[in-house]
């Protein structure tokens, strides 16, 4: 029986994926490792396969924080509506 230390196990995910928990991938990293991508549902309803497609993952050491880009230039327009 093996056991295996969490710490051990890596956590990659593409850039999308750490989007979503507010991280982005730092300017110039390189992928970890290149898997294939799942396919999608629709893709296999219609019949499609995915060929030589690679999916590039990243490591939690290669994200920092999210920084969103400033807003320049930017009209913003407020409606009031009578209650």
């Amino acid at each position: 029986m093996s056991a295996y230390v969490d710490d051990l196990n890596l956590q990659l995910h593409s850039r999308e994926t750490w989007l979503k928990e507010a991280l982005q991938v730092k300017v110039g990293e390189e992928a970890y490792k290149f898997v294939k991508p799942r396919p999608k549902m629709s893709d296999i309803k219609n019949g499609i396969k995915i060929t030589e497609a690679t999916l590039p993952v990243y490591g939690l050491w290669q994200t920092e924080k999210y920084v969103p880009p400033t807003a320049e230039n930017v009209s913003i327009r407020i409606y009031f509506t009578a209650l």
